[in-house]
């Protein structure tokens, strides 16, 4: 088996080569090791900028294998191969990875009805996001009410309190429009 193919297998299609002999416990280990690696420098890399990173594509998700010296029963080291082989083959596991993702979630809201997102305040929107999914506002609001639109572009906000007191405000004048709207009809 290839390094390609033996890196898209599950825990049962490993297992399974195993039994059928098509892949030996020397050529795992020999995998394992060639994948850890990967996925150390990976690792590294994003370690080394995390704040910055995180700023930019949100929370990372940054994670170490245990080394070959440390796996006793093959199946430990099939365990562990299959969640290696699923984080190296995440888009979110490299820096290019990430890029490149980041890329397609910013095309995918600005064809979603969001063309104020753009590559230098993705990592706030994010932020926010994850703030106002949190809240009872999401509840009131869908993320394309204009509310959320001008709550998130607002100079005043900085931060989950600021955002909440917006909301506040923005939800109080929206109700005291429709109501003066309905008063006018």
């Amino acid at each position: 088996m290839t390094r390609e193919e033996i890196g898209k297998l599950s825990y049962r299609g490993i297992a399974k080569a195993l039994d059928a002999g098509s892949l030996s416990i020397k050529e795992l280990k020999k995998y394992y090791t060639e994948f850890r690696d990967i996925a150390e420098k990976r690792a590294k890399r994003m370690e080394q900028d995390r704040k910055k990173l995180e700023k930019q594509y949100g929370d990372l998700e940054i994670e170490h294998f245990r080394k070959l010296k440390n796996i006793i029963t093959t199946s430990d080291l099939v365990k562990e191969f299959s969640s290696l082989t699923k984080y190296v083959n995440k888009q979110t596991s490299s820096i290019t990875g990430l890029k490149k993702r980041r890329k397609d979630l910013i095309n995918y809201w600005k064809d979603n009805g969001f063309p104020y997102i753009n590559e230098s305040n993705y990592g706030d929107f994010r932020t926010f996001m994850k703030w106002f999914k949190s809240t009872n506002w999401s509840i009131i609001y869908d993320s394309d009410d204009t509310i959320v639109e001008d709550v998130f572009n607002s100079k005043e906000a900085s931060g989950p309190e600021d955002w909440e007191r917006l909301m506040k405000e923005f939800s109080e004048a929206y109700e005291n429009q429709k109501t003066n709207n309905r008063e006018h009809r």
